[in-house]
């Protein structure tokens, strides 16, 4: 019993001390909530109040121009990270030198950054820009990441089109479509604040000139007459060739022809077009017939160009990528000779002389035709003309004629009428005059043989 009892005093006990404990930790569980309840609430309201100052400081730095972008501005902690600490960021580049991993995209963004603040968008063309301008982007460049001198032509470049693309979306999106709304276009977009009103004034004064505005529909019809357009986004041809390495496809089994037809696939490999579906069944085609000898590769004349059944550009290789600029090159063409001045301009003299000479060959033919022509219809004209007249001659002649019979007849019937036997015959003199023919004496009449009447009035024989 007293093990008993001994044991149940502490047991006792020992409920007492969890119902206490039990109570003690509601207690300050509740005032743990209590308090993190006004934690937060002190919390929200500090939240609020830094959102108001950062708005309110948002709005202090409105341009008073349009807003379209949704996202706001990027920083990249990675780049400010390596400006501060010196320590620039390694880039590794292809054989064509075109940037690759996650430094290598972010080199490209920042470029694209650097070009559209350094550089004002109101110069006409990026060969105008200054060589100051582009220093400062190189050199700002190397402040974040590891580049050698022979790849500053690549950045340049890259800057160029990323500036060429920016001036162009301000165009498309905050300037044409406000055309017949000036009050929109009086202040530089908000979405680039770095744009200043001066240098936004410029640029919308030189795109609605009507030079500008002619050449922009040229080129937005132009545009229009591309069957093919891709589905690549930002990685092109290249990034593209990558992923296909990475999806296990050997290198040399990617041609331009794999890569225009992926880059124009969507994710499922379906095709948005009809006229993209009847490429790829070209290209199929072609393939197999390359497969079994029956087509071969002439030049620059391969799948990919005969599919799409137009010749490739000078400037240009379809399918490849913006680092091949020469089809000569790619295709392992024979390169041109490369001419002094004097000898270009001899020749294109000369060239200019030939066409010249052909112009002028070609009209002394078409002279020497036309006086031909004129020959030809001037000695038809003389022949009608003759036998015109021939015809006209003979039926005077028979006129005449049958007026000199109807008066011999005449005459006659008049001074020497005749027997039955008499006939009148046709005389051979060029006079085409008759005699008469008797068979006997003609009477004599007063003295005066009628055939000697009818001799003179005939004529002799």
């Amino acid at each position: 019993m007293v093990r008993s009892e001994a044991v149940s005093t502490p047991t006792k006990k020992k409920k007492k001390s969890k119902s206490l404990e039990v109570r003690k930790s509601k207690c300050s569980k509740s005032k743990e909530k209590s308090s993190a309840t006004n934690s937060s609430a002190t919390s929200i309201s500090k939240r609020k109040k830094k959102s108001n100052k950062k708005a309110a400081v948002v709005d202090d730095g409105c341009t008073g121009g349009l807003k379209l972008l949704k996202r706001h501005t990027v920083t990249m902690a990675s780049l400010t990270k390596a400006q501060v600490l010196k320590d620039p960021l390694e880039v590794e580049l292809d054989q064509h030198g075109d940037p690759l991993d996650a430094n290598g995209s972010n080199l490209q963004s920042y470029t694209g950054v650097l070009a559209r603040t350094k550089v004002p968008i109101n110069i006409e063309s990026w060969p105008k820009v200054g060589k100051l301008l582009k220093n400062t982007i190189w050199d700002t460049i190397l402040e974040s990441f590891d580049l050698e001198p022979s790849e500053r032509k690549m950045v340049i470049k890259s800057a160029g089109v990323k500036w060429r693309e920016f001036k162009s979306r301000l165009t498309c999106q905050y300037v044409l479509p406000y055309i017949d709304d000036p009050e929109s276009l009086k202040f530089p977009p908000d979405d680039y604040r770095f744009i200043t009103p001066d240098v936004w004034k410029d640029f919308v004064k030189s795109r609605l000139t009507p030079e500008f505005l002619e050449k922009h529909e040229k080129q937005r019809e132009r545009r229009l007459q591309n069957q093919y357009n891709h589905r690549m986004s930002r990685k092109g041809y290249r990034g593209l060739k990558r992923e296909l390495i990475k999806m296990g496809i050997p290198e040399e089994d990617i041609d331009r022809t794999l890569l225009w037809i992926k880059g124009h696939q969507g994710k499922n490999g379906e095709f948005r077009d009809e006229a993209l579906m009847i490429v790829n069944e070209r290209i199929e085609e072609l393939r197999e017939k390359q497969r079994n000898g029956e087509f071969t590769q002439e030049g620059a004349v391969d799948v990919l160009t005969a599919a799409l059944k137009t010749p490739e550009h000078t400037g240009r290789v379809r399918g490849v990528g913006g680092y091949v600029a020469c089809p000569n090159q790619y295709f392992s063409l024979p390169k041109r000779r490369k001419q002094s001045v004097t000898q270009s301009t001899r020749l294109s003299v000369r060239q200019i002389m030939f066409e010249e000479q052909k112009k002028m060959e070609e009209r002394l033919k078409e002279k020497i035709g036309a006086e031909e022509r004129e020959k030809i219809v001037a000695e038809e004209r003389e022949k009608i003309v003759a036998e015109e007249k021939e015809k006209l001659t003979e039926e005077i002649r028979e006129k005449i004629l049958k007026e000199e019979t109807e008066k011999i007849k005449a005459a006659q019937d008049a001074y020497c009428p005749r027997d039955r036997s008499d006939k009148i015959v046709p005389n051979s003199s060029p006079h085409g005059s008759l005699q008469l023919a008797t068979r006997k004496q003609s009477p004599m009449r007063n003295g005066v043989c009628e055939m000697d009447i009818c001799h003179r009035l005939v004529g002799p024989q």
